[in-house]
């Protein structure tokens, strides 16, 4: 049985998600571009790569962090007034 707190907190689930997925995304595309016609990599371009955490770590970060920002999303929409109709689940802001 889900009470009509479970949607709010799937909404702020959800934008977590997608926050986080969006940061890991720019930063492996980031990591890993190599312009066309440039030449090697620089030292330090290279030790970012060697430092670059294997996938399990990565899972696991990217839990925490989507979870640590789900509590923020969380805490924002309540501060910023948005209400859940106990009647219909709806949301209203």
């Amino acid at each position: 049985m889900t009470g009509p707190g479970d949607r709010f907190v799937y909404i702020a689930f959800q934008e977590a998600r997608k926050s986080v997925d969006r940061a890991v995304n720019d930063t492996v595309t980031k990591l890993f571009a190599h312009e066309r016609g440039a030449k090697n990599p620089s030292p330090n371009e290279l030790f970012r790569l060697l430092r670059f955490p294997s996938a399990a770590v990565r899972d696991v970060a990217k839990a925490a962090d989507i979870y640590e920002r789900t509590l923020i999303n969380i805490r924002k929409h309540v501060e910023s007034g948005m209400n859940i109709n106990l009647t219909t689940g709806m949301f209203d802001r």
